[in-house]
């Protein structure tokens, strides 16, 4: 896939142009709010625009050469799908030619469908054009409709024509996360770990978690308990500790890992001095809303302490929650599916394994960077997966 600096497009933005008129210019409205919104977030990339497919013009059969460059010269795609989006033959050439272009894996991290109904949803869903794009996996829905009227789409503007309201506004600066988040990473380099860490065995080293002070030797991660998913935790965690023996088990003075031992319960945070000592941190999205998810998010992380803090990931319960459903990362903290139907059968989502194992490679380099050196790594934030 593209780096963001060879790309002429931020996004491009595919729809068809009667919902456009239908809605107001509600797309329209969209596409100027990531032109705002998104630029403040990127560090020191300068912003390409995003390109809406209506500004290009469209003729009968299929796509243009120039209508194909700019898909091609765009970092990512956004698909707004509303009540004639089903009617538009472009709109679909689009996507495919998408697909086409950059493969499962831009599908997969680069495409954003933002949903303005539930119906919509259904209708892509059953859509025989639309299983042959996504044949392996289920894409993630963006779902800027009403809670209660799924047939209406949020509004964009409040009563005063300038305000934002905030049921649109939680779900917007999450995408618009996600996608800086993306695009930073193809803009900068992170510096390598440096050699000496991973050749030497682990001394033991102290820790204080919330039972009190103790010992360990290896990494500790913290995965949220809470009233509503008692157990979940403790599951979570057996699969991470299988997946992590996998990577490192087979290493000579192997780092074993630690789980705090009645995981992290997040509503009496404010009773603890720091996560200074964590190595990691997972919070749970099972019967919360998003808001809840982002306010515990600005609380753990501001317990997280230096320069470097240690990196987080969201576990998105399915079920509570819907495969289909919202599953966008949040405020930087990569978001992985896992199955939980059976409590004592949770694990992650096979499409989403190498992120895990990605989550816990950093783990591993946060550990060792602060036994050898007494500092935190040098290779990104932290909460950034």
């Amino acid at each position: 896939m593209k780096n963001y600096l060879d790309c002429q497009y931020s996004a491009f933005i595919s729809y068809a142009t009667d919902d456009d008129v239908l809605l107001y210019d509600w797309i329209s409205t969209f596409a100027g709010e990531l032109n705002l919104r998104v630029p403040a977030r990127l560090n020191g990339a300068n912003w390409r625009k995003v390109h809406l497919s209506g500004s290009t013009p469209v003729v009968a059969g299929a796509l243009d050469a120039q209508l194909k460059q700019r898909i091609a010269n765009s970092f990512a795609m956004v698909v707004v799908v509303y009540k004639k989006y089903k009617l538009s033959s472009h709109c679909l050439k689009e996507l495919q030619y998408f697909a086409s272009v950059f493969g499962e894996a831009a599908l997969k991290e680069r495409l954003y469908i933002v949903a303005l109904s539930e119906e919509s949803i259904e209708e892509r869903l059953a859509s025989a054009d639309w299983k042959a794009i996504f044949r392996d996996f289920d894409p993630t829905w963006t779902c800027f409709y009403d809670a209660i009227d799924k047939g209406k789409a949020l509004p964009i503007s409040g009563d005063d024509g300038k305000t934002r309201p905030k049921a649109f506004t939680e779900i917007f600066t999450l995408l618009c996360d996600d996608l800086s988040e993306k695009i930073n990473a193809t803009t900068q380099k992170a510096p390598a770990a440096p050699a000496f860490v991973a050749a030497q065995p682990l001394p033991d080293v102290p820790v204080v978690t919330a039972q009190g002070p103790g010992s360990r030797n290896g990494a500790l991660i913290y995965i949220e308990s809470n009233i509503r998913e008692r157990d979940e935790w403790e599951a979570i965690g057996d699969r991470i500790r299988a997946t992590w023996n996998s990577l490192v088990g087979s290493e000579s003075g192997a780092t074993p890992l630690a789980l705090s031992a009645r995981g992290l319960p997040v509503d009496d945070l404010d009773k603890w001095p720091s996560l200074s000592d964590a190595d990691g941190v997972v919070l749970l999205w099972g019967r919360k809303p998003p808001n809840a998810l982002i306010a515990q998010i600005d609380k753990v992380e501001g317990k997280l302490s230096g320069r470097y803090p240690a990196p987080g990931i969201v576990a998105y319960l399915i079920p509570p929650q819907n495969r289909t459903g919202n599953k966008l990362p949040a405020w930087g903290w990569k978001v992985l599916r896992f199955n939980a139907d059976a409590i004592n059968k949770i694990d992650v989502d096979p499409e989403e394994a190498d992120d895990l194992k990605s989550f816990l490679k950093k783990i591993l380099d946060h550990s060792r960077a602060r036994v050898f050196t007494g500092e935190q790594p040098l290779h990104g934030t932290g909460t950034s997966c």
